[in-house]
């Protein structure tokens, strides 16, 4: 599943390599305290585990996966399912690998009931019910890959599969889509109506669907309502402050796997990352978890000297401007590569890493993470850029393909058409090269790198409108047009970015690069690029991923640029620590599971 990653956000997302090692047994552990957390992006706005892409953000999947648990884990430090913290255990495939059977540890909810195979196809019934709108639909993928769901025993269930699929992407990519969801409390399609077996009928799962997602919008019933109190995670939820007070979390304390030594988690709503860091400057007892932010890394000395052990952060994710191949009136501009071609030769990523991330970062090239450097992922065209910066490459680009460059002022068309020369089929003789650009506001270092790619691209004469969004507007902005909408406001937007994109450890790049894939939002649709996608389903080859990330490096479906969160400093009281063997802070891959921390006595 693609994760959009909100803006400034907890500074949870998966990392690795810290600066100091926070699994010593150091000092006496203690039971009990709670830990604080900052959180400056907008507010979580969503609880239902299963989400549409427009509230797919980083608050809202954190939110969730404390709460409930998927049936499958990955290691915290390879890409790969961690079975032993996993509810599921090892598939067993057969029938030529159409087949997989699945047992189940004995875990259970909140209520004491069983996490068992039916919750399992209920969480699947409903995944098919909200169909191209699941924040990790892809046509073709899970769940229409499935022929039939069988429940065989309490805790065991056979799945049916359309075809046989490349064991390490169905693992990664499809397994960990299974979510069991308490089948007996939220299995209705009112809040007074019973509990049934609804969701075994299409149309039944559609109300069911349809009531819960209408809960999910509450956020006033967050911490209060009945269903949202039924959980098999670490985590039950004692108060949702929203963007005013404080979020608590307390232990789970029917939880089936490792329960929580510290007493109570605590997300603290700050108003800005210089907020943040003031509370840091103050010491562990204002706020025992935070990020530095990165026009502050100077302080980082005299933030572990008030008694923090600091960690260096990596996300797996890779950040992109999104292009809106639908837009009404620039999708025909869009559809020619020398213009693509052109802006990313305005993109200048070292400039970015250096001015407005603190040193701390790698370019963007392709699909694939650029962290770890030794990730068999990244193909050839993805190591050295393509499209370095210069202005004069884009103004060359243009100039060839029929455009009046005016650097500083705005180039425009005049040799509109196909052909040699020309701007390109569907783009209009006198067509001014003015962009609206959409950018999500919080982070200061993605508003100031948009704003350089604006000036740097004025150089050229291409005009790009940059317009700061609140986070989840941007992401409601920035979806495909169609023919009900084109004529919307919506509809206008060009480009965009809402701040990164987090990949899964198999990069599953046929969420945003296949039409209709739930993350494919600018609508981009190449044949040549679909096919190469669907390989990597079919057959476990590095060089089918490699040849997707050849082509979405050089055809350019984004605009690929720095993630100014891909490299961070995390805050850690210097009493906290994680249990040995369990997901460290410095994790790469893994859930976040502050229930394997602990103080030691101060």
């Amino acid at each position: 599943m693609g994760v959009s990653l909100a803006v400034a956000s907890l500074g949870l997302a998966a990392c690795s390599t810290s600066t100091t090692s926070h699994t010593s047994n150091a000092g006496k552990r203690v039971r009990g305290g709670t830990v604080t957390t900052a959180d400056v992006a907008e507010p979580p706005n969503y609880i239902f585990p299963l989400e549409t892409d427009n509230v797919n953000t980083a608050p809202n999947t954190e939110m969730a996966g404390l709460l409930w648990k998927g049936l499958y884990q990955l290691s915290p430090v390879k890409p790969v399912l961690d079975y032993s913290k996993s509810i599921g255990n090892t598939p067993v495939f057969s029938n030529g690998g159409t087949v997989v059977t699945i047992t189940m540890k004995h875990f259970k909810w909140s209520d004491g009931k069983p996490v068992s195979a039916r919750d399992v196809e209920f969480g699947y019934e409903l995944t098919r019910a909200i169909g191209p709108l699941w924040s990790g639909y892809v046509p073709g993928g899970f769940p229409a890959n499935v022929k039939a769901f069988h429940v065989l025993g309490t805790y065991k269930f056979q799945i049916d599969l359309t075809h046989r699929f490349a064991a390490t992407w169905f693992d990664d990519n499809q397994l960990t889509d299974l979510v069991p969801l308490p089948q007996h409390a939220w299995d209705k399609t009112s809040a007074s109506g019973a509990v049934g077996n609804y969701d075994l009928t299409t149309s039944g799962a559609k109300k069911v669907y349809r009531f819960l997602n209408s809960q999910s919008q509450q956020m006033s019933t967050f911490a209060t309502s009945p269903l949202w109190k039924v959980v098999d995670g670490a985590w039950t939820l004692s108060s949702f402050g929203g963007a005013s007070s404080p979020t608590i979390f307390l232990p789970n304390k029917r939880y089936s796997g490792h329960r929580a030594i510290i007493s109570k988690f605590e997300i603290t709503p700050y108003t800005s990352s210089a907020a943040e860091l003031n509370a840091l400057l103050s010491g562990p007892s204002s706020l025992t978890y935070g990020t530095v932010p990165t026009t502050a890394l100077p302080q980082v000395k005299r933030i572990d000297g008030e008694g923090y052990s600091s960690y260096k952060v990596f996300s797996y994710a890779v950040n992109f401007f999104v292009i809106n191949f639908t837009n009404p009136k620039l999708g025909k501009l869009f559809d020619q590569l020398y213009v693509r071609q052109a802006l990313q030769h305005l993109v200048d990523q070292k400039t970015d890493i250096k001015a407005f991330q603190g040193g701390l970062g790698a370019p963007v090239y392709g699909p694939t993470p650029p962290y770890p450097a030794s990730s068999p992922f990244l193909s050839s065209a993805e190591k050295t850029n393509p499209y370095p910066y210069s202005v004069s490459a884009a103004e060359q680009l243009l100039k060839a393909h029929g455009w009046t460059v005016k650097p500083g002022g705005t180039d425009v068309c005049h040799a509109g058409g196909p052909g040699a020369g020309h701007c390109g089929a569907g783009v209009p003789t006198g067509l001014p090269l003015v962009i609206p650009m959409t950018v999500a506001s919080g982070s200061v270092a993605l508003t100031n790198e948009s704003r350089l790619f604006a000036s740097d691209a004025a150089k050229a004469g291409v005009s790009l409108q940059l317009k700061m969004e609140p986070f989840n507007t941007a992401i409601a902005i920035m979806n495909p047009c169609t023919p009900k909408n084109k004529s919307a406001p919506t509809c206008t937007w060009g480009i965009g970015t809402y701040g990164g994109q987090g990949e899964s450890p198999f990069p599953n790049s046929s969420l945003f690069f296949v039409p209709k894939g739930s993350d494919n939002t600018g609508g981009y649709d190449n044949p040549t690029l679909t096919a190469l996608v669907k390989k990597i389903h079919f057959a476990n080859s590095v060089a089918n991923y490699h040849a997707v990330a050849n082509f979405g490096a050089t055809q350019l479906p984004y605009i690929w640029f720095p993630d100014p969160f891909q490299v961070s400093i995390l805050e850690v009281a210097s009493r906290l620590h994680t249990l040995p063997g369990t997901t460290p802070f410095n994790a790469t891959f893994g859930d976040f599971t502050p229930q394997d921390w602990y103080f030691t006595k101060g």
